[in-house]
């Protein structure tokens, strides 16, 4: 009777079988359904813990840029006060240049620009000469007279091409010309972009140290009107000025398609090095960065 039972599907023993069936089922219904909503939730969250990251280190790498150019727009101020009261010879002119210029070694160069258009002091001998009367800055210090003008990225006139970004301020001395629209000429400055980049570089490195945020960053320098600058060719320049053999690239798959493009275009060679925790550079089987992206994955499913 009781072999019976069994076979037939009746008795205690089966309908325990049966119960047993349909709660592993049950489990392992519910284990993927966790396991679907915790690696969405995980997904979701960590997609927004990025982005307020993100947000942070943007907002702390635009005060370091804020500070620095309020800075060297009030060195340029100060530079014109002092040109516009005590500047009245070409000899006193040159000390405050020199001294200036000795002081604050940041500046690619410092000039002076007479009231007609022509710079006729400066830190380097590129720029003595130079007749900028139909440059942007200098046509809008002389239209405001009063006003200061903080240039977007651009080409230097006296650095061979080098990108920079210039300030430049009318020499007005406040006690006696601005009440008669005075002009006096200008002093202008030129900072390197490169300074700039170097900045929002070294911003994003500390940030990421103190915070382990251990995802790549990649940032492109844009103009007012949102276009980038190429300082490609000056890559190449610089690479066959120092008669490299070549160059070590560390970096994710924006990076090598980036450093691709600049190889073919120079004729240079590259090594690169896989370093993304996205694992989708081609023809490489695990890049740095990946396993610990990995295990700190496997880590939070695993506590949840």
């Amino acid at each position: 009777m009781s072999d019976h039972n069994t076979i037939s599907g009746s008795g205690p023993r089966a309908f325990t079988h049966r119960h047993q069936f349909t709660l592993i089922g049950l489990i392992t219904v519910s284990t993927l359904i966790a396991v679907i909503a915790g690696g969405t939730w995980l997904e979701r969250r960590t997609v927004a813990a990025s982005g307020e990251t993100v947000s942070i280190m943007a907002a702390e790498v635009s005060a370091k840029l804020d500070l620095l150019l309020n800075e060297r727009v009030g060195d340029v101020q100060f530079l014109a006060e002092s040109l516009a009261m005590n500047g009245a010879t070409p000899a006193a002119r040159n000390h405050i240049l020199s001294t200036f210029y000795q002081a604050y070694p940041l500046y690619l160069w410092i000039g002076i620009v007479d009231p007609a258009g022509r710079i006729t002091e400066a830190t380097i001998p590129q720029a003595r000469g130079l007749d900028v009367r139909a440059t942007g800055w200098f046509q809008s210090v002389q239209r405001e007279r009063a006003g200061l003008y903080v240039g977007d990225i651009a080409a230097d006139e006296a650095g061979h091409g080098a990108e920079t970004v210039s300030f430049t301020a009318p020499i007005v001395d406040h006690r006696r010309d601005v009440g008669r629209r005075a002009f006096r000429g200008a002093v202008t400055t030129r900072v390197s972009a490169r300074q700039l980049e170097q900045l929002v570089t070294e911003a994003i490195r500390l940030f990421q140290q103190q915070t382990s945020f251990f995802h790549s960053v990649e940032y492109k320098v844009l103009r007012e009107d949102g276009k980038y600058s190429d300082v490609s060719d000056k890559i190449i320049e610089g690479y066959k000025l120092l008669k490299l053999d070549g160059l070590i690239v560390i970096g994710g798959d924006g990076s090598m398609k980036i450093f691709k493009k600049l190889a073919d275009k120079g004729k240079l060679n590259i090594v690169a090095i896989p370093k993304t925790i996205d694992n989708d550079v081609g023809a490489t089987e695990n890049s740095i960065g990946f396993n610990t992206a990995v295990s700190v994955a496997t880590e939070a499913l695993d506590n949840l």
